[in-house]
């Protein structure tokens, strides 16, 4: 039987992921409002814990996850750890006394609690007493209303979350405002890095250093190295068109790059990155997005009629937020990148198989299954094989991060 959950990212005001909310989702990619409140967070917890595993779920972060009345009462937070957990109150609960209490005993026992889609009126003020975090839905709630919670409570020890972001300038109102953390649409492509460069994994570039020092170096080990680093592909295939190195071949792989280069230049080339990348940080969630898009897309094109093509599907995948993560327009991030005309096409937003290949990648980072039916008819996959992409691509990428 396939199990579903979603996960969308929560951001700090330095654009750091501080955690993921776990959402309910069917099998069609809905929330299915006639289902149970108790029976949904009972299948997200079981799905987390058990079929999918929490630490892939939130790579080292804090999971939100809804709970109702009942799964409090049943004491389900404590199936996780206090650090792992973020027990998100729905609004629609009316606190009694027992509820009161074993809220409390949450909170003694240093779980975090959380608010949901608090409103200016929400009658119920010692709840407000126990909470970290108050979640505002943008949504549901005007500006004047937002304003006022913010002035009626910002004295207290809480914290505050806009949820349902959807532009930039409501995510710029909130940051004036005072909210702590974002959520919403408008970080599923949020403006992360500013300027024209990337940063890199450092160990990444120990790795290639210490292979290009073996007696007898290896495309296919540098290949497999150098295709977990979003910013060390990008400025490879920078490098493979620009003046020095320029050729009229269009790229299909990175090890396809680092032959046309040769091992004497990427010597030269991965040596100068390592000293001048020096302390930076690691990246941020726009490429570690970029890198499950990328692993996920490669899974899903070895399995159709256009498998000889894989390996581009992963530089696809990788480049499909370079727009964001370079602050330019798509067509000026894509302009200098050597690639085949229908994988430019796609990224440009223009209708083929590759651009159907990341729908279906986008879709599914979205919860948003029913619109990716007919593409997944078209390629002959079954749904499952969608899902088991995704958490392929998702592990791999855990264990990119915990290797560098």
């Amino acid at each position: 039987m396939n199990v579903f959950v979603a996960r969308q990212p929560i951001f700090d005001r330095k654009m750091q992921v501080y955690a993921y909310e776990l959402l309910y989702r069917t099998e069609d990619g809905i929330n299915d409002p006639e289902k149970d409140g108790d029976i949904k967070t009972g299948e997200v917890i079981f799905n987390s814990l058990v079929c999918m595993g929490l630490d892939q779920m939130i790579s080292g972060r804090k999971a939100f996850i809804n709970f109702t009345k009942d799964t409090i009462a049943r004491d389900l937070p404590r199936l996780f750890s206090n650090n792992d957990l973020v027990v998100e109150l729905l609004e629609d609960i009316v606190p009694d006394d027992d509820f009161i209490e074993q809220c409390q005993a949450l909170k003694n026992s240093g779980y975090t609690l959380a608010l949901d889609d608090f409103v200016s009126d929400y009658p119920y003020e010692n709840m407000v007493d126990m909470v970290h975090i108050i979640k505002v839905d943008f949504a549901l709630t005007t500006p004047e209303e937002r304003l006022n919670i913010i002035q009626k409570y910002s004295g207290q020890q809480v914290q505050f979350l806009a949820e349902k972001v959807e532009t930039k300038e409501e995510y710029e109102v909130a940051l004036s405002m005072g909210f702590e953390y974002f959520q919403g649409y408008f970080f599923s492509r949020p403006v992360l890095v500013s300027g024209n460069d990337v940063k890199v994994f450092n160990a990444t570039l120990s790795l290639v250093i210490k292979e290009l020092n073996q007696s007898e170096p290896s495309y296919d080990r540098l290949e497999e190295i150098i295709k977990k680093d979003f910013s060390i592909t990008f400025k490879l295939l920078k490098l493979v068109n620009s003046a020095a190195f320029y050729s009229r071949n269009r790229i299909t792989s990175v090890k396809h790059a680092l032959t046309m280069l040769g091992f004497k230049e990427i010597r030269k080339i991965f040596s100068l990155m390592l000293v001048r990348d020096l302390g930076k940080h690691q990246p941020d969630e726009l490429i570690r997005m970029s890198l499950i898009r990328g692993y996920m897309s490669e899974i899903l094109l070895k399995k159709s009629k256009y498998k000889s093509r894989a390996s581009e599907a992963f530089l696809l995948g990788l480049f499909s937020c370079i727009d964001i993560i370079l602050n330019k327009t798509m067509e000026d991030a894509v302009v200098d990148l050597p690639l085949e005309v229908d994988i430019i096409q796609a990224l440009l937003g223009e209708k083929n198989v590759f651009s159907d290949i990341l729908t279906i990648v986008k879709f599914y980072e979205r919860g948003n299954w029913v619109d990716s039916q007919l593409l997944v008819e078209q390629f002959d996959f079954e749904f499952k094989e969608v899902l088991d992409a995704y958490m392929t691509a998702l592990k791999w990428v855990v264990e990119v991060e915990n290797s560098l």
